[in-house]
């Protein structure tokens, strides 16, 4: 099966798909699903963005029609860690590996950018807000739980 395709219908490895039996079990297990900008939406800078579609995304989870005509528009999904009993490490620098010796994760994904990734913890505080970490080693990025989204970018 060929995979998506970018501007030009070239093929386009990068962005991600989102399979909709996927979406199906995510929701069926509480997770609050956020619709996330167009795959080639760009800030100023030329990165993707990675902007929510709604301001009160944390309030408004979407259903399941809503994340089926997103993604069949190229759009993205985020997910509220929280809402499936997570949090996440955003790691944007240094290196996560004595990290994730010290402190095994349940699950590591990639990032949009290389060297970058998400580390999911189990996480029982369903109120935990996010914000700035850092380790003694250099490295650090953004503690994501309830109050904010990480955006899928694997497949």
């Amino acid at each position: 099966m060929p995979g998506p395709r970018g501007p030009g219908g070239r093929l386009d490895l990068n962005r991600p798909t989102y399979p909709l039996a996927a979406a199906i079990q995510l929701l069926e297990h509480g997770a609050h699903l956020v619709l996330v900008a167009r795959w080639g939406e760009t800030k100023r800078d030329g990165t993707q963005s990675k902007r929510p579609l709604w301001r009160k995304y944390l309030r408004r989870p979407a259903s399941f029609m809503q994340v089926k005509d997103h993604i069949t528009g190229g759009g993205l999904l985020g997910i509220v860690p929280a809402s499936l009993g997570r949090a996440v490490l955003d790691v944007d620098q240094g290196d996560p590996t004595p990290l994730i010796c010290d402190f095994l994760p349940w699950f590591a994904a990639r990032s949009q950018q290389a060297g970058r990734m998400h580390l999911w913890y189990r996480d029982d505080a369903r109120n935990r807000r996010g914000g700035v970490w850092r380790d003694e080693n250099g490295c650090g990025g953004e503690l994501l739980a309830s109050t904010g989204y990480v955006v899928l970018w694997g497949n």
